[in-house]
């Protein structure tokens, strides 16, 4: 059977369009790397029963914060989940090129079921993480710039003459 290029160009960019699809959906699982922009990323894992222990609680909270990497950031993140007395059960931490993500596995407590309860322990999460990369934002608006420090200053060769008689 033979194809004529049109209708295999077609299927190829189909087969393409697929691959990219399924390496973007496995790119943002998986994958480690700090993203380029900033991002908060917060969700709800129900873990299968055969993976879930009872330490665990059975619910989750997944959350992830990509940002620029500063002397700081670490200090903050502790800080600013603390309050929220999460039990956290896996973390991650990963840097590249200036940039820092964080992933942590957080238990949920036993006292919120409810599915509003949950939500609001998602949003709080999503909240104060979101407030640690407000904080590194506004912290580099009034830093100085590295690009300035890097400069190198202009002599001017000339001297100056003053003629006096």
């Amino acid at each position: 059977m033979q194809m004529d290029k049109a209708a295999l160009l077609a299927e190829v960019i189909t087969h393409v369009k697929k691959l990219k699809t399924s390496a973007a959906r496995i790119r943002s699982s998986h994958c480690a790397v700090p993203a380029d922009a900033d991002d908060v990323a917060v969700e709800l894992v129900i873990p299968d029963a055969a993976s879930s222990s009872p330490s665990h609680g059975g619910l989750l909270v997944k959350a992830t914060l990509s940002c620029d990497d500063g002397a700081d950031v670490f200090a903050d993140v502790k800080s600013a989940l603390r309050p929220l007395r999460l039990r956290v059960v896996g973390s991650e931490v990963t840097t590249l090129g200036g940039r820092v993500r964080f992933t942590f596995l957080m238990s949920l407590p036993c006292d919120a079921p409810s599915g509003d309860a949950m939500r609001g322990v998602v949003e709080s999460v999503r909240h104060a993480l979101q407030s640690v990369l407000d904080k590194a934002n506004s912290a580099l608006e009034f830093a100085p710039r590295a690009s300035l420090l890097n400069k190198r200053r202009r002599v001017s060769t000339f001297e100056s003459s003053s003629s006096s008689s």
